[in-house]
């Protein structure tokens, strides 16, 4: 930029979603649910979570439901921002999860583990002044 100096930023997740799937997919083991590959989407097209009326989770899975929301929401807290809206979608289903619920988090994080070196970079030069409030 003709001698300007300007600064960019950036901010990632890379190490803590890689020991996130380590974890998720320690936890989903055991009652034998696994993580797709070649997901393009964070939840599946046209899924609809507020239709679903498969069976509530039991409250074992419930527990585990929690636990992968908070990695989720802290996830986008680290600038995963394109899995934002779904995470905050999913949360409202907290308090009683269904099936298809666990499953729809299953596949955000099937999402995360094919697109892991995703970033939020902000560069100064791009950077436009807005104008002062008086």
């Amino acid at each position: 930029m003709d001698g300007d100096s300007h600064y960019t930023w950036a901010i990632g997740s890379n190490e803590y979603l890689i020991e996130s799937l380590r974890v998720v997919k320690q936890k989903i083991e055991p009652p034998n649910l696994t993580l797709k590959s070649k997901i393009t989407s964070a939840l599946p097209s046209g899924y609809k979570p507020e239709l679903d009326a498969t069976n509530h989770l039991d409250d074992e899975t419930t527990i585990l439901y929690m636990q992968l929301i908070g990695i989720l929401r802290w996830l986008v807290e680290l600038g995963r921002i394109d899995i934002c809206v779904e995470v905050s979608m999913m949360s409202s289903y907290n308090c009683m999860p269904r099936v298809t619920h666990l499953y729809a988090l299953l596949h955000i994080f099937s999402y995360l583990q094919a697109n892991l070196d995703w970033r939020l970079v902000m560069d100064s030069a791009y950077n436009e002044h807005l104008p002062e409030i008086e």
